[in-house]
């Protein structure tokens, strides 16, 4: 209990008391298959999936929700999206499918009780969203 606490006075603090709503998903075609291993305090993703125009760098972003409510993002690294895609970079509207490989630390998987979501975001070189995934955590 104690650790939750802590953990909800740090999101707050971090925050600055803002809260949101989950992003909404918005069904994709471009999303091809999605796989999520936990190894220890890590979750690692597979986001496989196809573009419908000319990439040629961006970001992913990652957000925490807690309890669908408190915001709490996470810096990736490597940065750059074209660092974790295979094939590489440029990626084009072609019919390839591309793989997005990366992980996030967490807290100990079961070291408290909480869910949320966490949601996932790749976003091209101008900022424009390329899909969006969510992975309910409880």
């Amino acid at each position: 209990m104690f650790n939750l606490l802590v953990l909800l006075m740090f999101a707050v603090a971090v925050e600055m008391g803002i809260s949101g709503e989950v992003s909404r998903c918005e069904k994709s075609d471009l999303l091809v298959n999605t796989t999520v291993e936990w190894e220890g305090c890590i979750l690692g993703f597979d986001i496989q999936f196809q573009t419908d125009r000319l990439i040629t760098d961006g970001r992913a972003n990652a957000t925490y929700w807690l309890w669908n409510d408190f915001k709490i993002p996470k810096d990736l690294h490597p940065p750059h999206l074209c660092d974790s895609i295979f094939p590489e970079c440029p990626l084009l509207p072609d019919g390839t499918i591309y793989t997005y490989k990366n992980w996030i630390g967490t807290p100990k998987k079961h070291s408290f009780q909480t869910s949320g979501t966490l949601s996932w975001t790749l976003q091209d070189q101008d900022g424009r969203r390329i899909l969006c995934v969510n992975f309910p955590f409880s």
